[in-house]
């Protein structure tokens, strides 16, 4: 078989392919989708992210709650005299965001927590928690190791990074990767959109479908 008729039938199907109307509405509408799911949950995440929540501590270690207390005295409530079904219902009733029991074990052992909620907050809101029984158990499991406060203050110390670029006059701006991210994602869609009522035949059935000169001929000489 000719590989150059091969390739001819094939760059004749994708070429018939991309210029349909199912193609550019499908390489338009699923870029455009994926960025109104991506803004979507970034708007979500930002208005839940300057939401006031109570989150109920039922420290039975009676040295975590202080902590916490210390991070952020409004976000977390002393509930360590609360029953867990009471605290069930103040969840329930929406009195409280959600609770947490801490016992020795998480502290000694660093056995997982479970926060327990009525399920708002987004992946900010719980890796903010996280950060603070991480640093507040750290603290402890520290203490209790009778490390120095300096040494504790050391440990525990961070610092941010800023990530700034420097413009074309020289001056320094803050790097929008947020953006460039999004784009990227835009660009990357539309090369990997799939190809909307693609059939999928081999090359000779295509080839078998259009009649060659000799056919032709031969039919010619029949109908005479």
């Amino acid at each position: 078989m000719n590989l150059s008729k091969i390739i001819l039938v094939l760059k004749r199907e994708y070429v018939t392919r991309i210029r349909s109307k199912g193609f550019i509405i499908t390489t338009l509408l699923i870029p455009l989708g994926m960025l109104a799911i991506i803004g979507v949950s970034i708007f979500i995440a930002t208005l839940e992210s300057g939401t006031q929540r109570t989150i109920g501590i039922a420290d039975q270690t009676q040295v975590i709650y202080p902590r916490l207390e210390k991070i952020d005295p409004q976000q977390y409530q002393n509930y360590a005299n609360v029953s867990e079904d009471s605290l069930k219902a103040l969840v329930t009733n929406g009195l409280l965001d959600g609770y947490i029991k801490i016992e020795d074990n998480n502290v000694s052992e660093l056995k997982s927590l479970n926060y327990i909620s009525n399920g708002s907050g987004g992946i900010d809101f719980l890796s903010n928690l996280e950060t603070d029984l991480n640093q507040a158990i750290r603290s402890e499991r520290l203490s209790r190791a009778e490390v120095s406060d300096t040494v504790q203050q050391i440990y525990e110390s961070s610092l941010d990074l800023n990530n700034q670029t420097i413009s074309e006059k020289g001056t320094l701006e803050e790097a929008n990767t947020g953006f460039l991210s999004v784009i990227g994602l835009f660009m990357g869609m539309i090369i990997l959109v799939p190809l909307p009522d693609m059939e999928v035949c081999s090359p000779a059935a295509s080839l078998k479908k259009r009649p060659t000169e000799s056919s032709k001929l031969s039919l010619l000489q029949s109908n005479r």
